[in-house]
Parts: structure tokens; C-alpha cells; sequence
């Protein structure tokens, strides 16, 4: 692929060592190596074509690697982002969602969401496709109006690669 005069590298997925449960990595997540970063704004470029017609609010990326593509995705589609967190404060969280495949975090808070709120949730990448969907549980049950999700890569690969010795 070309961006202008310069080649860039495929973002292949790779699988991530160490890690007890599958999780694909590519060079357009910075934790697991420098991030292409023209690479990554051409591919949200990509996604947020794919919703520029619809009237959302926000951009919704859950830790830790969501956090970047969100953002991204918030500053070209002109939105804001919300993020996330497992840090509950006194305050009430507008809503709460699992991420069952973390044991030491588990609960994720997100928080200055209004039930009348079109969000859309960005991630770097689906594996099981669990967190997003918890997540897209917990705002239709705060009774939000329209919810949308985006990933950078989904995991279809996943199975085979984890299998590799």
C-alpha cells in the first residue's frame, strides 16, 4: 500500500506472547511495537466513512487498546470521545459493563452518558467479540437510541493463529 511516495507495511496480524488468552497485535496498536500511524488514521478514515451519515454523539473506546483508535476516530468524524474505565469514583457511573476475559479488572464504568445519547464503540481489535458485546448490552439497556460498533481488525484469524506452535 502507498501513501503517497512511501510503502507501508501490511498491518498483518501477529499473535501476541504471554498472553493467557488469544489477542491479536498489529502495527497499528502501539503496545506491542512502534505504530504506523498513517496506516492506522488511513484505516479510520475508513470506518468513519461508513458512518458519516448517521447523527452520533459520541465515540465510546474501552481500555487499553480501544483507547487509540477511539480517539482517532473521535477527531476525524468531528465527535467526542468517552472512555471506559475501570476506576469507579464516588459518583454513579451512567453504566457498567464486563470484560470476562480480564479477571483483575473485570468491571468497566463509562460515565457523562445521557440515555437519549447514538454512540459508536471503536476498538483495535474483536477477538471473541465479548467486551463490545457487553458493552453494546449495557447502553441498549440504558435505553440508548441507536449504538454502532467499529473495530481496526477483527479476530476471524484468531483460531488459526492462536493454534500455531
Amino acid at each position: 500500500m502507498a501513501v503517497g511516495n512511501q510503502t507501508l507495511p501490511a498491518p498483518w496480524p501477529f499473535r501476541v506472547a504471554g498472553r493467557r488468552r488469544a489477542q491479536l497485535g498489529t502495527s497499528l496498536d502501539g503496545r506491542y511495537g512502534a505504530m504506523d500511524m498513517a496506516r492506522l488514521e488511513q484505516a479510520i478514515a475508513t470506518l468513519v466513512r461508513s458512518v458519516e451519515d448517521r447523527d452520533l454523539n459520541y465515540v465510546i473506546g474501552i481500555p487499553e487498546g480501544g483507547l487509540v483508535p477511539a480517539y482517532a476516530f473521535a477527531r476525524q468524524a468531528g465527535l467526542r470521545p468517552v472512555f471506559a474505565t475501570s476506576y469507579r469514583p464516588a459518583d454513579a457511573p451512567f453504566l457498567v459493563f464486563q470484560e470476562e476475559h480480564d479477571d483483575a479488572l473485570g468491571a468497566r464504568y463509562l460515565y457523562g452518558l445521557q440515555p437519549v445519547d447514538r454512540v459508536v464503540i471503536v476498538e483495535d481489535e474483536v477477538t471473541s467479540g465479548r467486551t463490545a458485546v457487553n458493552c453494546v448490552r449495557a447502553l441498549l439497556a440504558a435505553h440508548s437510541i441507536e449504538v454502532m460498533a467499529a473495530t481496526v481488525f477483527s479476530g476471524d484469524l484468531m483460531q488459526s493463529l492462536w493454534q500455531q506452535p
